[in-house]
């Protein structure tokens, strides 16, 4: 299940468990199910919780307002489910501090040996143990290693460095399964938290060096990982969020144009299409592109795309192309390039959505004859291409206007072949096509 963002007191996020979620995690509680309880020295509470297919990872954080502030469970449920629900009731009680496994009861409690090592046998160990031990070496690199700290530096590498490292170490034979992809977002989580914090301290420049190394490597792991969650993509579209809030905020000139550059150079990458990850993406670069007056960068990018799509085939291909298309509009008119952008709609008035320009446009100019020109012409092309959804939404636009145009005999000859000759063909019930026809105004007889 997905890491979980809150803020609220222990209590507060008892109370808003649901009744039997609650009841459940109270017999977990109950019948000693909680197998470990320990709270870290970052105030956060690990526990190990036996459930009906094995045991638990659940992690509750609290803040320095001793307030909830994330919580997690890496069973394949979302919510506040029962092992997280009995951990809370665990927390809750007073006299339960830490609760651990038989065997520690018997001798001195790992805590209590670090403790009592002395400094020079602690790091001998450790570094022994980093020798063997891939995990070890990993943790030890996101606690320890610090990117550079000057003004403006690129840490992107660090920062990608840093959470490949997290994919690398839940890779098991080229694929991260279900379970690892949780444990794996759990600690970029922690990456894209850093990334707030910087952002809220106005360090802009490092909270977007972190949010382009999660979109980037994320981009890379999801490729050979299970993201049925939506955990991975959620970071990737929470990371675009963090970007452009910074080109909202800094006042950095150079900033500003290494974000740019950076999204000049991810939307040339095709993975954040083929993965369902760029709807964030590419409107940013345009939004960017426009506020920077880069429009040329766009405009070359953009027929880059349209040549690249001349060669494709599919159903999308025609999606894609009205979007680009539609985009380059939007950029040339900010140029105040009127003409070009005319040019566009009119060659490509086949389109949909390039013809409902004109449409509007005609209305708007006070030229009805114009409008239903052009919805006509617009539904015999979309008859041609077999478009039915568009067929019945321009005849629709046609009929509202012949009702303001008080073109009657137009509007009842359109409107029974729309909701009494059409619904008879396709065997929509007499009474269900009269009340229609009554609704629109037709007289009783026609129906």
């Amino acid at each position: 299940m997905a890491i979980n963002r809150i803020n609220m007191t222990i209590q507060e996020f008892i109370n808003q468990i649901p009744f039997e979620i609650l009841q459940r995690g109270q017999n977990y509680f109950d019948k000693g199910n909680i197998l470990e309880l320990n709270q870290g020295s970052n105030g956060a509470w690990y526990a190990q919780v036996e459930g009906n297919y094995g045991n638990y990872e659940v992690e509750i954080e609290i803040d320095n307002k001793n307030n909830i502030s994330n919580y997690y469970c890496d069973c394949p449920y979302d919510g506040a489910v029962k092992h997280i629900a009995a951990v809370a009731l665990a927390i809750n009680e007073k006299d339960i501090i830490t609760i651990s496994s038989e065997e520690e009861y018997r001798e001195e409690s790992w805590e209590q040996l670090i403790k009592d090592a002395s400094l020079k046998d602690l790091r001998k160990f450790m570094l022994d143990f980093g020798l063997k031990n891939q995990d070890f070496r990993h943790q030890v690199k996101l606690a320890f290693s610090k990117p550079v700290q000057v003004q403006n530096t690129d840490n992107i590498p660090y920062y990608r460095s840093q959470i490949n490292g997290i994919f690398e170490s839940y890779d098991y034979r080229g694929f991260i399964d279900y379970r690892n992809s949780h444990k794996a977002m759990r600690d970029v989580d922690h990456f894209l938290m850093k990334a707030d914090d910087y952002y809220s301290k106005k360090n802009f420049n490092e909270a977007f060096c972190i949010a382009a190394a999660v979109v980037m490597e994320g981009v890379k792991a999801i490729q050979y990982m299970d993201d049925s969650s939506g955990e991975c993509g959620g970071a990737i579209y929470e990371s675009f969020q963090v970007i452009e809030n910074t080109l909202n905020n800094t006042r950095s000139t150079e900033l500003k144009e290494r974000v740019f550059n950076w999204l000049y150079e991810q939307v040339r990458n095709s993975d954040y299409r083929n993965y369902g990850v760029g709807d964030s993406l590419e409107p940013l670069f345009f939004e960017t592109a426009v506020s920077l007056k880069q429009m040329d960068i766009a405009y070359k990018f953009i027929d880059a795309r349209i040549i690249q799509l001349d060669k494709e085939d599919g159903w999308s291909k025609k999606y894609y192309l009205q979007n680009y298309l539609g985009q380059k509009i939007n950029l040339l008119r900010s140029a105040e390039r009127t003409a070009e952008a005319d040019h566009i709609i009119d060659t490509y008035l086949h389109f949909e959505k390039f013809r409902q320009i004109r449409v509007e446009q005609a209305l708007s100019e006070n030229t009805p004859e114009k409008a239903e020109k052009l919805i006509l012409e617009g539904i015999k092309v979309a008859e041609q291409e077999d478009a039915p959804g568009i067929v019945h939404k321009w005849k629709d636009q046609l009929l509202e206007l012949y009702k303001e145009q008080k073109e009657m005999y137009k509007y009842n000859k359109l409107a029974r072949e729309l909701f009494v000759e059409i619904p008879q063909i396709l065997n929509i019930s007499e009474f269900t096509s009269t009340r229609v026809a009554k609704r629109v105004g037709l007289n009783s007889e026609i129906s």
